[in-house]
């Protein structure tokens, strides 16, 4: 235990403690020494808790430690010796140094209040209230029972007149009416009339705090309900003066303004009413301009006056300007040097970019303009001028220059200048300057970074010249340092401290380290890099400042909502806002949380909320607000409860956001639901739903004071309100949801039922069986995505077609505006709408498209990192090469790649690039048939291995992060399209790491096309081997490969069951495997869905048959700890990965004796996505009736009705997979169309196959009993010699020719087993009619001089069998040909002799010699042309392969079987093979046919290697079925 907190505490010596104490590490060791059995420690984990909660003194609370480390808990109520000894033991306490209660407390416990200080309403005297909502609240720690420190707002007692609640509530009640005495008071167009008898004027007494509704008098009153003056606002908005105070309206201007008017302002602008304006917040699409008038929708009703709602109509005057316009804020990024190109690049490598620049409105700039300053003496060349008229002509904010380009650069300093002019006049300019390098002496780069917003951490992304490095041929180093400036005055910067030199180019900042830096939103921040040449003196030297940014705040409202009973058991309701959040300041210790409460009536803002005007709910702490319900105004009417948290101060940093619940008194006895709203992933939801994604929502009947109601008869109606139908136009049904609105989960789609902006109810009625109602609501506030503002598109690409080999297309993303930093995701539209990622989210604005030959819909998405992404698409066509292009092209552009060079340049992109232009050219090649030589296809081979290990590479690094993971998985994907998928082993690893990168990633989530991906990569890396080739392989590598495969998918699984919202599924279908996800907000509604991956009636499929599970789950601690359940189904139509991989499979059958047993179906597995639930039992062992699935999958060809089945689930063990007897059974199948459907009830989770078996006949004796295992002792040795070199590894990539050693031994072992087993059954059989496992067991392999191998077997026969029966099987043995002992050997033709020795060792061997082998290549008649084709098949499968463990078994001379010859090219021609899984009897036999390979370089007389993934391998027919 000791060992485990030294650990932990590892590395601690760098943290700084308060007031530069000492961290003593004994009375953590102490305390965690004593009395706990259990203890897990993750260093990592607790050192970062340490670091993170250092202010407030953690790292000397022992017990405290001890939580984090995982050897204490607040349950546990033991009692521990303090560490000082002497004392008696005592209770814990986590607050103090020693752990114990009397220990000395470290920090405080609870806060001291004087002097007026408060943190809630009773903490003030008398009719004080506690005011926490000042920006200059203080902040407090407080240890909380945990030993965490809880940040709280320590506030002052006001009089109430001087608080934030009382005084809104005055401008609020007020805003409506203005009094005035004579005419001379109002405005023009209004009159001083008599008001109504309803008006009131509200006022606070400043002595004794009390408010006072008043009888209004006279008041100005409109005599015109319209709008008047309209100016732009100088930030870019527009702000239109009304004639009469608005009632409150905040959401889309579509519902106000007519078409016209709407086009100007743009689909995305959002109106928001105070008083007498109207504010219109204008993003990237307005198009409005000076002198423009808007006029209002003829019949709106959302813009209406703040007394009896009475709607504004007309037009505005001609907009003006603002009177002192915002001008932009030009910026430049690009690399400072330059370096002359040894093969310059036709496609735009160096990109100068002003898309940083900013413009008020987020609008585009009217104007750009580049220009050069200072050359040197010769100036400009003309294609650089050129360069900048064409990027002035289309007002771009990217300069794209070519390698020819660069090279016309005369050597020198250069200074280029970019001028931007905004939609209101105003302007900007900056410079760039950089130098042409006379000599390659430092790396050309830059860095792209935009503003950081503090939780995301700041990624600093550079790229690096690949030209540079690949004419150095040098490895890059890069060093970075760091400027702190806070307020205008520069500190330390610590962030880099200990970073030092690095190989990798970009960096990322994690937010951790931010907080431990003790870096602020709003500091500023300048990075500088040094990049150099390893050994070289000089180098390249940047720099990109970055603002850091409060993240927008997280308001969460915890208390009852809708139906409330009015006194009664409600009499009093709490509100709570503690869950609220700062994404960049999670603890608050940076700066206090501040919260505001207050109610609104929604259809009448003007009456006051309750019956006393005076009460305005009683604050209990800081963050929680207690309502009694007895003083609400009325009942039966919709109330909104607001808080509103805030962070900063106006003007500096501020930050605020607002959560709303809706409630419904009534003076009955109510039903208490809740309306609970849903995201993607495991973090809960944002303060603003953005409209472009589904909106999931659930309600929750609490019934926990009624009894005997069947959760399953409740009925549900989902709605809008009618005044919100209005507004829309839209009510909620079966067109715009997505499974209607008659159940307890609802998904809104986009569109028509969602606005771009403003605050969206809904409401959900339910149902009895006896009639009663119960009428929940929920208030979210929605936003609209981020705004292309371009009319010419916001997916530049400025040529939209060439001819190959010219396959570079420069894409640019420009016009986009947002409220935050963005990021942009590069990829292509499929022609059924997925998108396929090409460059994972970045901040880079530009990417090159490596193209292949055809058609393409490029497109770009900026994503806001909330939620909000829109994209935009583009097009350009690659035409086919000229047809004079030659194979000495391709294969002079493909030697030019080298993936050792290009990790030296430590930019990731490059690696990308070179790996997305080998698959452009490989398919032009394909489509072209081209002719390789060996040797060239070799190379191929080996570069496509060389990508693949550099993926590895760059995937496995400690800075890859979750677009890493997404390039490494869909790069794999392509290159195995190849139809040269070189190594199975390192597919699975990248894939692998691929995901894991993503499933631990916050700001990623795996997308339907990657996640396709990888199932594709992980089951064709495993399925690709056929079924010989599986025999042959060792049985751990077989269980290695299904684990690895079965850990993807289940990674796969999870990631998507997260993303999945509450009735909702995914399906993803890859070639044989389909996987589905399915979730739902209640184990209810899942033990009554029907799950199928493959979306058709007639696919695999499961469901719950009752609802055990349920009623189970509400009883188990962790499963009713579950807010959402999700199931995970996947089919596998090939089982034989994970059958391969059984161990028991046979002895699960509960007949006895049975034989013919075979595999008739797929694989289908079933998961829950809770975690410890996985291969689980549904419910537990005692609860088990009742509780099961039903699974349905396709039966496969083989299937014979008259034969007995069962249904046998497999689940993982230590080392492979076991099935799990008596858990399964299986119906008789059922027919969709022709199909035979298999029909399983199980009560457990995990896979689940169908097999068939014959039973003992009715005359066998029953029971047979069961033949005790007999002993057996080494009685021969067996000494193979063959003509096969071996190397000494299993590793990947060793030469093709070469066998892994294990494998040899493995083979040969394998196939004398099945010979001696045919040569006498009884002695090599088990005594059970089965062949003996370890009968034949493999020693040792040695190699001889003559380079052939020699394998030494130990042959094991039964102690029970008399010596003169072992000298007459061994002297079978002698007398049986080779074809016979070693047939099933795939190097049965390499045996050159087989001796055998008595184990006594008296010398006297017997040996055999090998008959002449048809097509063996030594054959009498001197035929060498098998050997010439089995090189070339060496060369193209085998080196595909990789050198891998499927070498041995596919590459050389390796395909032959039962010793007949097939000829590769040629006719097809019969081989009989043995299949030797043990699910097929060892005298089985099946057809293989092996057709003509599919062809990308076709060459005469030479096998030839096709796209296609299986193509690699064999096309085999079973006659009982078909594997491919």
């Amino acid at each position: 235990m000791y060992q485990g907190v030294l650990e932990m505490l590892d590395g601690l010596d760098s943290l700084t403690l308060p007031l530069n104490q000492v961290l003593d590490t004994s009375p953590l060791e102490s305390v965690c020494s004593q009395g706990h059995q259990s203890f897990s420690s993750d260093a990592s984990c607790a050192q970062m808790t340490i670091r993170a909660n250092s202010e407030d003194l953690l790292a000397f609370r022992a017990g405290a430690l001890c939580i984090i480390i995982g050897s204490c808990s607040l349950s546990d109520e033991c009692k521990i010796e303090p560490p000082s000894g002497g004392a008696q033991p005592a209770a814990m306490d986590f607050c103090t140094m020693d752990g114990t209660v009397n220990g000395e407390v470290v920090g405080t416990k609870a806060a001291e209040l004087k002097d007026g200080a408060c943190f809630k309403d009773s903490d003030c005297p008398g009719k004080a209230m506690c005011s926490t909502w000042a920006e200059d609240v203080t902040r407090v720690l407080e240890c909380q029972e945990s030993g965490l420190d809880l940040a709280k707002a320590r506030g002052t007692c006001k009089n109430p007149c001087e608080t934030i609640s009382v005084q809104d509530f005055l401008r609020s009640m007020n805003s409506a009416y203005e009094a005035c005495q004579s005419q001379d008071d109002c405005d023009e167009g209004a009159l001083c009339e008599q008001s109504s008898d309803s008006c009131r004027i509200y006022s606070c007494n400043p002595e004794t705090g009390e408010v006072i509704a008043n009888a209004c008098n006279r008041t100005c009153q409109a005599a015109r309900f319209e709008l008047a003056a309209a100016q732009f606002s100088n930030n870019g908005n527009l702000v239109i003066n009304l004639t009469s105070n608005a009632k409150a309206y905040a959401g889309s201007c579509s519902s106000i303004f007519d078409v016209r008017s709407t086009d100007l302002l743009g689909n995305s602008a959002e109106c928001l009413t105070e008083d007498k304006e109207l504010n219109i917040v204008l993003q990237g699409d307005a198009t409005v301009l000076e002198g423009d008038t808007l006029r209002l929708s003829p019949s709106q009703r959302s813009l209406v006056t703040k007394v009896n709602s009475i709607p504004f109509a007309g037009f505005t005057k001609p907009v003006s300007m603002c009177s002192s316009c915002g001008t932009p804020q030009a910026a430049l990024t690009g690399p400072t040097t330059l370096n002359e190109q040894c093969k310059p690049s036709s496609d735009g490598e160096v990109v100068i970019s002003g898309s940083s620049s900013t413009g008020p409105g987020s609008r585009p700039f009217a104007s750009v303009l580049w220009s050069m300053g200072s050359t040197p003496e010769g100036g400009t060349p003309t294609s650089f001028q050129d360069a900048m008229s064409d990027a002035n002509n289309r007002n771009s904010l990217n300069l794209n220059l070519n390698g020819g380009m660069v090279n016309e650069l005369a050597p020198g300093d250069y200074t280029l200048k970019l001028t931007v002019t905004s939609f209101l006049g105003t302007s900007s300019s900056v410079e760039h300057s950089f130098t042409k390098q006379s000599g390659n002496t430092s790396p050309s780069v830059s860095i792209a970074a935009s503003d950081a917003l503090y939780s995301r951490g700041i990624a600093l992304e550079v790229s690096v010249s690949t030209q540079d490095v690949l004419c150095s041929g040098n490895q890059v180093n890069f060093l970075w340092s760091c400027d702190l400036h806070r307020l205008g005055q520069k500190e330390v910067c610590s962030i880099l401290d200990g970073i030092g030199i690095r190989s990798r180019a970009s960096l990322f900042i994690p937010s951790t380290t931010l907080a431990t830096s003790g870096i602020q939103v709003g500091d500023r921040l300048t990075f500088n890099l040094s990049a150099s040449y390893v050994g070289v003196g000089s180098s390249t030297n940047t720099s990109q400042t970055v603002d850091v940014l409060g993240d927008k705040l997280i308001a969460r409202l915890q208390g009852p909502s809708g139906d409330v009973q009015m006194g009664g058991k409600d009499e009093t309701i709490v509100f709570s806002a503690q869950n609220s959040e700062d994404p960049s300041d999670p603890s608050d210790r940076m700066e206090p949380m501040r919260y505001k409460f207050h109610c609104e009536r929604i259809q009448d803002e003007l009456t006051p909320c309750f019956k006393d005007v005076d009460y305005f709910g009683t604050v209990i702490s800081g963050y929680q607000w207690l309502v009694n319900t007895s003083l609400f105004a009325e009942p039966d009417v919709q109330y909104f409860i607001y808080v509103t948290i805030a962070k900063g101060r106006d003007g500096v940093n501020r930050r605020s956001a607002s959560a709303t619940k809706v409630v419904i008194p009534r003076t009955r006895e109510v039903i208490h639901t809740e309306i609970t709203r849903f995201c993607p992933g495991d973090a809960s939801c944002a303060s603003q739903h953005v409209s472009v994604n589904p909106l999931a929502l659930s309600v929750l009947v609490k019934l926990e004071n009624i009894e005997d109601v069947d959760i399953s008869s409740l009925k549900y109606r989902w709605s809008y309100p009618q005044d919100q139908v209005q507004r829309l136009g839209v009510q909620l049904d079966n067109s715009n949801t997505r499974g209607g609105v008659e159940s307890e989960d609802i998904i809104i789609l986009p569109g028509p039922a969602q606005p771009n902006s403003g605050r969206l109810i809904v409401q959900c009625q339910v149902v009895l069986p006896d009639g009663r109602l119960s009428a929940s609501a929920i208030s979210i506030s929605s936003r609209g995505p981020p705004v292309c503002g371009s009319k010419e598109g916001c997916l530049r690409i400025p040529r939209n077609e060439s001819t190959f080999p010219d396959n570079a297309f420069v894409a640019n993303a420009v016009g986009w505006s947002n409220e935050g930093p963005l990021k942009f995701e590069f990829g292509y539209m499929s022609e059924d709408g997925a998108y396929k990622i090409v460059q994972p989210l970045s901040q880079k604005r530009t990417f090159t498209y490596k193209a292949e030959v055809g058609s393409h819909r490029p497109y770009v998405c900026a994503d806001g990192g909330d939620g909000g992404r829109a994209c935009a698409e583009s097009s350009f066509v690659l035409r086919e090469p000229a047809t004079d292009y030659t194979a000495q092209q391709l294969m002079s552009t493909l030697k030019d790649i080298n993936f050792a060079a290009l990790l030296m340049t430590g930019d990731d992109a490059a690696i990308w690039e070179a790996a997305h232009n080998i698959i452009s050219h490989l398919s032009a090649a394909s489509s072209q048939e081209l002719e390789l030589n060996p040797e060239d296809q070799a190379f191929v081979e080996t570069l496509l291995e060389d990508a693949s290990a550099a993926v590895g590479s760059i995937s496995s690094s400690e800075v890859a992060d979750a677009g890493v993971g997404v390039s490494a998985i869909n790069t794999e994907n392509s290159l195995g399209r190849q139809g040269m998928q070189v190594n199975s082993s390192r597919t699975l690893q990248n894939t692998a790491v691929g995901l894991r990168l993503l499933e631990r990633a916050q700001d990623l989530a795996l997308d339907i096309e990657t996640a396709g991906n990888a199932m594709e990569n992980s089951y064709s890396a495993v399925t690709s081997i056929n079924a010989r080739a599986r025999s042959l392989l060792a049985p751990s590598s077989a269980q290695e490969k299904a684990r690895r495969m079965d850990s993807n998918f289940a990674s796969i699984g999870r990631q998507l069951a997260r993303i999945t919202l509450p009735g909702s599924s995914y399906h993803i279908q890859r070639g044989s495997t389909t996987l589905a996800t399915l979730r739902t907000s209640s184990s209810e509604s899942l033990s009554t869905a029907k799950i199928s991956p493959s979306r058709s009636e007639d696919g695999p499929s499961a469901h719950f048959l009752s609802r055990s599970f349920p009623s189970w789950c509400s009883k188990n601690i962790e499963c009713s700890k579950q807010d959402l359940f999700a199931a995970i189904v996947m089919y596998f139509l090939d089982p034989f990965p994970y059958i391969d991989a059984t161990l028991n499979l046979k002895e699960v059958l509960q007949e006895r004796n049975v034989t013919d047993i075979e595999v008739v179906s797929g694989i289908i597995e079933v998961q829950l996505g809770y975690e410890g639930k996985a291969n689980q039992l549904l419910c537990d062992e005692n609860n088990t009736e009742g509780c099961q699935l039903q699974l349905q999958l396709p039966l496969q060809d083989m299937y014979n009705a008259s034969k007995s089945h069962a249904c046998v689930r497999i689940v993982p063990s230590v080392e492979a997979y076991q099935a799990v007897s008596n858990t399964t059974q299986v119906a008789a199948p059922t027919f969709n169309g022709e199909l035979p459907m298999g029909s399983c009830t199980s009560g457990g989770l995990g896979k689940h196959v169908i097999i068939q078996y014959t039973k003992p006949s009715a005359n066998e004796i029953q029971p047979r009993p069961e033949r005790p295992e007999r002993t057996r002792s080494k009685a021969f040795n067996v000494y193979v010699t063959v003509d096969v070199a071996v190397n000494r590894s299993i590793e990947t990539g060793q030469l093709a020719s070469q066998v892994a050693k294990e494998q040899l031994m493995s083979d040969i072992s394998q196939a004398l087993a099945v010979g001696l087993y045919r040569l006498d059954s009884k002695l090599m059989g088990d005594g059970r009619g089965q062949m003996c496992a370890d009968c034949v067991k493999a020693e040792t392999l040695e190699v001889l001089d003559s380079g052939f191998s020699l394998v030494t077997l130990a042959l094991y026969l039964p102690d029970d069998v008399s010596t003169g029966s072992k000298e007459a099987f061994k002297g079978e043995i002698s007398a049986a040909p080779l074809v016979d002992l070693l047939s099933e050997s795939e190097f049965a033709d390499k045996v050159i002799e087989v001796r055998l020795q008595q184990n006594d060792n008296d010398g006297n061997g017997v040996e055999l010699q090998p008959e002449p082998s048809p097509g063996s290549g030594r054959g009498d008649d001197g035929d060498d042309d098998s050997s010439n084709e089995n090189a070339v098949i060496g060369g193209a499968v085998g080196g595909a392969v990789g050198g891998a463990l499927l070498i041995a078994i596919i590459a050389a001379a390796s395909i032959y079987v039962c010793k007949r010859r097939m000829r590769l090219g040629g006719e097809k021609e019969e081989a009989c093979v043995r299949n030797s899984n043990p699910l097929y009897k060892p005298d089985d036999r099946a057809t293989v046919h092996i057709e003509r390979f599919s062809t990308s370089f076709n060459q005469p007389g030479r096998n030839n290697v096709g796209r296609e993934a299986a193509s690699s391998m064999p096309h085999i027919d079973l006659e009982e079925g078909r594997n491919n």
